[in-house]
């Protein structure tokens, strides 16, 4: 009996077809190839994983000697050698110290008091006092209740003022020439630059003692005439801190009405000196403020003028306080 084509290999089937063939060989092999991949691929996958693993996490080994070394007193010793060369150098570094011009220099103040007396014939010893009641002879004083600095702490109005009035006769030409006065009587410069330089000469002694009292000079005559009388170092003071006509208008209160507060007087003229025109907050009378400006006058009052000017609380500011 011929053997059943179903039991031979396919490769002795007579007349067997490719399709039969390829049939069997997929019966055969194909389970084959499917076990060497769950064996083979998946091991392959996991053994890279574990070397990129063991590439981007160090050594313990190299981690402890790193620890090592950093914590060794060798290298200790150098971080402490290079922070305390650091420390050195910076102790070595100059300290910035205060600029000079800061300092009221004696000599200076009174070279320029006495020139001002000199070329408007005023007391030096008047112009003193109002410069130590003002500014307390520093002449980088500035105060913090107004736009007023200087020795003799003028306010940015009043500067210009005296700089167009009186600059060119003290070297002040061309910044007299670069000031304007508007309809309404205000004074500016052609440009914010010249201004600035204009109001920072309030920082030169010397002309701000000069043009203080060539101010001075010019208001006495016609303060005398509505005085009736020599006009006295306090009213000259009164014409510094309100002007010639705040001045007037305040000396003719104290003849006729001195008990009248000062405040209603002088109005927002007494904000840069608030303590010669109010105390604790309520307004002095029109006589008890002259009778404080007077006695900064009096022969030998330095001393008491010095406390009283504490009590009246004058509001100056030190620019190197």
């Amino acid at each position: 009996m011929p053997p059943h084509t179903s039991d031979l290999c396919p490769l002795h089937v007579p007349g067997g077809t490719s399709r039969s063939s390829g049939h069997r060989w997929k019966r055969y092999f194909l389970p084959v190839a499917l076990a060497a991949s769950i064996l083979l691929l998946p091991g392959g996958a996991v053994e890279a994983e574990a070397a990129q693993t063991r590439q981007a996490r160090p050594a313990p080994a190299a981690q402890k000697q790193q620890a090592s070394r950093a914590s060794s007193p060798t290298v200790r010793k150098g971080l402490a050698q290079r922070r305390g060369s650091r420390d050195r150098e910076r102790q070595a570094r100059p300290t910035p110290q205060p600029s000079a011009a800061a300092k009221p220099d004696p000599e200076v103040i009174n070279g320029a008091l006495q020139r001002a007396a000199l070329a408007t014939g005023l007391n030096a010893g008047v112009l003193r006092r109002i410069a130590e009641r003002e500014s307390r002879l520093n002449p980088a004083a500035a105060n913090p209740f107004s736009s007023a600095r200087g020795l003799m702490q003028f306010t940015r109005d009043t500067w210009l003022e005296v700089v167009r009035d009186f600059g060119p006769r003290h070297g002040l030409s061309q910044q007299a020439q670069a000031l304007t006065t508007d309809r309404d009587g205000k004074i500016g410069a052609r440009n914010w630059q010249e201004l600035q330089g204009i109001l920072r000469l309030r920082d030169d002694p010397h002309l701000s003692a000069v043009l203080a009292a060539e101010r001075l000079k010019k208001a006495r005559p016609a303060l005398e005439q509505a005085q009736g009388r020599t006009a006295s170092p306090a009213d000259l003071y009164l014409v510094h801190l309100l002007g010639p006509t705040g001045a007037r208008q305040f000396l003719a209160a104290v003849r006729e009405t001195p008990s009248r507060s000062s405040l209603a007087i002088v109005g927002n003229a007494a904000k840069p000196n608030p303590g010669v025109f109010e105390r604790s907050g309520r307004p002095l009378p029109v006589s008890k403020v002259y009778e404080e400006v007077a006695e900064m006058f009096e022969p030998h009052a330095t001393a008491t003028a010095e406390v009283a000017q504490d009590a009246a609380h004058i509001a100056v500011a030190e620019a190197d306080r």
